[in-house]
């Protein structure tokens, strides 16, 4: 599996086996919460929609695939000491420019603790050489294209996706990643709460593809997938900072799923 440089809290990257064996078939990829990538780059689509509304995500993405800004920004994470007084000072400060911008940000979550940018932590390992190689392996593969990027609120983003016909609608898949309720984050978008949702599983009905939405079993989203109908995918625990929580997916399909409510 490839995984990303992007770093973020609730990445899916060591439940990606268990994550594809619950989705469907299909040719067209829709990812309205992409975050780091690490689901929408190991999917295997003729077309990947992918969209954050974090500008941070997107400039990472739109750097990485230009073969000349990716050797800038490796050339800047080359440059940068390993140092707890450059980390601060480093992430405190306004970037000159999209390269300056996205190295600060992976510098921050991947050198951060808990993926912050405020306390550099040390490990057994070269972080440096670690990142830079993600970076590489990750242009590597998204310059193979295939993958189309923007930068909307969600609805705004599955508004823009033409789907012609009810033949469109049935070789297409929606992945929806967003906020989890009542969890911490260091994601650059607005607050989410339960009527954010709501309007998400909404959307996501109206439009008519099959569709996935991960989330984290607590009463408030069993009730709402028996509200509209979904089905309830138990995958297994995940440690969220200091709890262990029960990661779920709601989805308007079946597909040989582990477990149902």
């Amino acid at each position: 599996m490839q995984v990303t440089p992007i770093n973020r809290l609730g990445k899916k990257s060591k439940m990606l086996d268990i994550l594809f064996q619950q989705f469907p078939e299909f040719e067209a990829w829709i990812e309205p919460f992409a975050g780091s990538g690490s689901v929408g780059i190991n999917v295997t689509a003729k077309f990947k929609f992918m969209n954050d509304l974090d500008d941070n995500i997107f400039d990472c993405w739109e750097v990485m695939t230009s073969e000349s800004s990716k050797e800038k920004l490796i050339s800047y994470i080359e440059c940068t000491p390993y140092s707890d007084t450059i980390f601060k000072v480093l992430c405190k400060q306004t970037p000159k420019d999209k390269i300056e911008k996205v190295a600060i940000f992976l510098i921050g979550s991947n050198w951060g603790y808990l993926c912050q940018p405020s306390t550099l932590t040390f490990g057994l390992c070269d972080a440096k050489s670690h990142l830079t190689k993600k970076i590489e392996d990750c242009f590597l593969q998204v310059s193979k294209g295939g993958m189309a990027w923007s930068c909307k609120p969600y609805l705004q983003f599955l508004q823009s996706i033409a789907l012609r016909d009810g033949a469109d609608i049935q070789k297409s898949f929606i992945y929806c990643d967003p906020p989890y309720l009542n969890t911490k984050n260091n994601y650059k978008t607005p607050k989410w709460g339960i009527e954010d949702l709501e309007a998400l599983v909404e959307a996501c009905v109206k439009n008519g593809c099959k569709f996935a939405i991960s989330e984290f079993e607590s009463p408030t989203i069993l009730e709402i997938a028996k509200k509209y109908g979904l089905n309830v995918v138990y995958l297994g625990e995940r440690r969220n900072i200091k709890k262990e929580r029960i990661e779920v997916l709601l989805t308007n399909y079946r597909n040989n799923q582990i477990r149902l409510l």
